[in-house]
């Protein structure tokens, strides 16, 4: 079952798992009685990638948290400046980053890119 989050207009917030077939159903708030509306940005507070939404932190193209400064300077070195996270993930602003990034410095081709990063075959 999917978590859904609420939020009423008095403030008063809502999580409830709930059935796929009731995600249209809204519930009545506690304080003041009135329907609550879903609250979809809470809903993927915790997610790490979330699709549309930047910046972006890869796993896939990480590298180790000891050699983050001579990844930053490759990526510099490869025209496309890229910060780094602790964890040696590459923190993309935008898809043109992230394309420019893994066909330039890295040589990789992100497949599940969507169309944003499409590439025309000859």
């Amino acid at each position: 079952m999917p978590w859904y989050d609420y939020s009423c207009a008095c403030g008063q917030t809502s999580s409830q798992f709930r059935p796929m077939s009731e995600f249209r159903a809204r519930p009545r708030c506690d304080q003041c009685g009135k329907t609550m509306e879903r609250n979809i940005a809470a809903e993927h507070v915790d997610h790490f990638h979330r699709p549309g939404l930047w910046p972006q932190h890869s796993l896939a193209a990480a590298v180790h948290p000891m050699d983050r400064v001579a990844a930053m300077e490759a990526a510099t070195a490869g025209g496309v400046r890229t910060d780094f996270d602790s964890d040696g993930r590459p923190v993309f602003e935008s898809p043109r980053h992230k394309k420019q990034y893994l066909e330039k410095v890295a040589k990789m081709y992100d497949r599940d890119g969507g169309y944003t990063a499409a590439r025309r075959h000859p």
